[in-house]
């Protein structure tokens, strides 16, 4: 397919006899169209007028108002059609433009577009500083007692590391009847810092209750506390310490 000249950089009778179509010669006539379908407007409204006066009496002045109505609303009506022909020009040049560019591989000297800037190379962070870290309790035990229902069951115990899963499905640690307990419902770790409770359930968590509060988790939330309890409906898993002083290094 012919490519479409963006600048009209051949005469205007060549333009206007090229049978390619590989030129637009409308865009430079266009300011003679409107003025010729403005003169057009003109004669036909003192047509009009003078229709009106034929007639005689006050229909001169009622062809006056209807001839220059007349010519407003062509004349309006001939502007937007211009201007609209002209978008579609406007629009093939511009595509024009942008394929010339492309197909010259984007090179400034050859009207092609500006190549890009070359990339940078982030400059290296510096390395982040160890937090401090307490001390870890190599005697850190825990001891859990369990009610499931109302129900007691036989206590668990755990060493710093360990974790137990509860919930209402056969593949946990520790599993209850409730109905309210999901299959997988909370996981409880025994850490050098305390209780780690995770609730795994997303839609009814836990609520923590300790010495000195009571804490509802948030939905898939993680909580870490000394000594406590964590209820699940009317199941009860209690948090407890076996060793002298297991959670010494907390501040």
């Amino acid at each position: 397919m012919t490519a479409i000249a963006s600048t009209p950089d051949r005469g205007f009778f060549s333009r206007l006899f090229d049978f390619s179509f590989s030129t637009f010669v409308t865009t430079s006539i266009v300011k003679a169209l409107f003025i010729f379908g403005l003169l057009v407007d003109g004669l036909f409204c003192i047509g009009v007028v003078v229709g009106f006066g034929q007639i005689g009496g006050g229909y001169v002045a009622l062809g006056l108002f209807v001839a220059l109505l007349l010519f407003f609303v062509w004349a309006i009506w001939i502007r937007v059609f211009l201007e609209t022909v002209i978008v579609f020009f406007r629009i093939a040049e511009n595509t024009a433009i942008t394929a010339n560019a492309l197909g010259n591989g984007g090179n400034p000297g050859s009207g092609g577009f500006l190549a890009p800037p070359p990339a940078v190379s982030p400059l290296p962070l510096p390395p982040t500083p160890a937090l401090p870290s307490r001390p870890p309790a190599a005697s850190a035990r825990g001891r859990i007692t369990l009610l499931d229902a109302g129900r007691p069951q036989p206590e668990r115990s755990l060493r710093a590391g360990e974790a137990l899963v509860a919930g209402s499905g056969g593949n946990c640690n520790i599993v209850f009847v409730d109905p309210r307990v999901h299959a997988q419902h909370v996981r409880i770790e025994l850490t050098n810092g305390g209780w780690r409770v995770s609730d795994l359930s997303w839609t009814n968590p836990p609520t923590i209750v300790t010495p000195d509060r009571s804490l509802a988790m948030p939905n898939g939330g993680s909580e870490t506390v000394a000594l406590g309890e964590v209820r699940i409906g009317d199941s009860v898993i209690g948090l407890h310490a076996t060793s002298s002083d297991p959670f010494a290094t907390q501040s």
